[in-house]
């Protein structure tokens, strides 16, 4: 039986009261920056946790039958999983809780933080949907491999295939979950799930 998920409701919009003047206005802002970043501390401990949790539960199941578990037993959508299970990687790669979102490489996780500052910014290439002439598969591969080169540079062979591993069963839940979305669009959600149960 599939258990009901928590619903997040949106609270309607607060009366805010206007500044008397720039000295005030600047005092508000630094009260607010300091409060979300204290809220950004808690949030993120349990983002972590989340991904923890997940990265046990898929370890315990295997990827074939991790998507139907999660949405079965939590409700989350599995891109949020994704999401918590790569911020919890990025966690331990890094050694510490991160708080910015400075690559988009790294983690999607906290969107609204504003970014670390940086002293150059990179360009970077505009994607189009579809077929796109500046999208190219081996630079793809290649800028994994570079992002996998840095966040394994001093770990061992066996911890190097354990990423190896991990990142392959993200990657296969990824395309079979885009699949699953563009079957049910299609309206052919049941055939995906009887072609998925058959392997």
């Amino acid at each position: 039986m599939k258990e009901k998920s928590i619903d997040i409701l949106e609270p309607s919009l607060p009366e805010l009261k206007q500044p008397r003047n720039l000295n005030e206005a600047k005092l508000r802002l630094k009260e607010g920056q300091s409060e979300i970043v204290q809220i950004a501390n808690r949030a993120v401990r349990r983002f972590y946790e989340n991904g923890m949790l997940c990265s046990y539960v898929k370890s315990k199941i295997g990827h074939g039958n991790f998507t139907t578990w999660i949405e079965e037993n939590v409700g989350y959508h599995p891109r949020t999983v994704r999401r918590y299970m790569r911020y919890f990687e990025a966690c331990n790669a890094a050694g510490k809780l991160l708080l910015y979102k400075t690559d988009r490489t790294k983690t999607d996780t906290l969107s609204l933080l504003p970014q670390a500052e940086s002293k150059e910014e990179k360009e970077r290439p505009v994607h189009q949907p579809g077929h796109s002439t500046e999208w190219n598969a081996t630079d793809c591969a290649k800028a994994l491999f570079k992002r996998f080169e840095n966040l394994t540079a001093r770990r061992t062979a066996e911890q190097r295939s354990e990423v190896l591993e991990g990142f392959n069963d993200l990657a296969r839940d990824f395309i079979n979950s885009r699949e699953k979305d563009r079957e049910a669009i299609r309206g052919g959600g049941s055939s995906y799930a009887a072609r998925n149960q058959s392997h």
